[in-house]
């Protein structure tokens, strides 16, 4: 049998039988080796090959005519009063001051924790062994004397009651501190009094959230308390969306930290038991074992109580309360 031929010069089946030019991979003589003419006319797009197409609008008509068409800028026009109109609403609607007092109450509890930490760091070293269980009073005394030096028992008695005066005067005879200049002890007083501000402006807020919360929220209000009330209300963002909040997120909202863990964690940690319903004193105050099944109970009734001021309007706290007093008497 004959082998085929391996010569590939032959005249149908080699790529070399013809001349080749110097730089041309086209094996066809006269080709050149840049065939990309940029210059020729491209039929598929309509332009030369060098150029960038002409770009094309589409869509809508009025875009056709430019952005400064009659058309474009009654859309604008519409867009924007639409959005004006959902901000007033925002603005206005019910418990938007309520969401902001409770806010408030709490950055003036931070503000006044921080400064009174270091008004006692402060105070401590012309008056160490100084203790009392009432931030409040802490600093009306340190406001009223200033340093040590300056306690006087008749004042004293009015700011903190016999006994404690007697044991103050007696600690301030004997303490380890430094005295303090004039500057020292002004600069002192001056802080104190800076933190009673605070202290007598959570007390106005306070006030304005008990009555207002009674008047946006009735019938959470007599379940929860005016301030566990506005808080469930700041953390769901409006009333609309507490009352759309079913009775499991309001157990736990207010404590989406300890949620998450647990959800990350795959089980490994406890999932939470209650959120900012805690502050109540039927959950505050019951056994820690049942706390869980009394912040459910609680929320529960919480759900529909929320539903009813924020849709219907209508006062079913007796009824709810009534309720929720059989279902913890259960509990207990």
């Amino acid at each position: 049998m004959k082998r085929p031929s391996n010569n590939f010069n032959n005249s149908q089946g080699s790529r070399d039988s013809r001349p080749r030019e110097s730089g041309s991979r086209d094996s066809r003589p006269g080709k050149p080796f840049n065939n990309f003419n940029r210059g020729s006319q491209d039929r598929r797009f309509g332009h030369s090959r060098g150029e960038r197409p002409p770009f094309q609008q589409r869509g809508n008509s009025n875009y056709r005519n430019g952005p400064n068409s009659r058309g474009d800028a009654d859309g604008r026009e519409k867009f924007f009063s639409k959005a004006r109109e959902k901000l007033r609403e925002a603005f206005t609607g019910k418990g938007a001051s309520l969401v902001q007092s409770i806010r408030t109450l709490d950055d003036l509890d931070n503000t006044k924790s921080l400064l009174f930490e270091r008004l006692k760091e402060w105070f401590a070293n012309n008056f160490p062994e100084l203790s009392l269980e009432s931030e409040e009073t802490y600093c009306r005394l340190v406001a009223t004397f200033g340093c040590k030096e300056e306690l006087e028992y008749s004042q004293l008695e009015e700011i903190v009651g016999s006994q404690k005066a007697q044991e103050l005067m007696q600690a301030a005879e004997k303490s380890a501190g430094a005295p303090f200049t004039i500057g020292e002890k002004n600069a002192a007083a001056s802080l104190a009094k800076a933190i009673l501000t605070l202290f007598e402006e959570r007390k106005a807020q306070e006030t304005f959230i008990n009555s207002e919360a009674q008047i946006i929220l009735p019938n959470v209000t007599a379940l929860a308390e005016p301030l566990v009330a506005a808080r469930l209300l700041s953390l769901a963002g409006s009333l609309h969306k507490l009352g759309e909040m079913p009775s499991s997120t309001i157990q736990v909202i207010g404590a989406e930290k300890s949620l998450f863990k647990h959800l990350r964690s795959h089980g490994r940690t406890p999932s939470p038991k209650h959120g900012a319903i805690f502050q109540n004193t039927l959950v505050r105050g019951a056994v820690k074992e049942k706390r869980g099944r009394i912040a459910r109970t609680l929320a529960a009734k919480i759900a529909i109580a929320g539903r009813a001021d924020a849709f219907s309007g209508n006062f079913i706290a007796p009824l709810l309360k009534k309720q929720l007093q059989k279902q913890l008497a259960r509990v207990k």
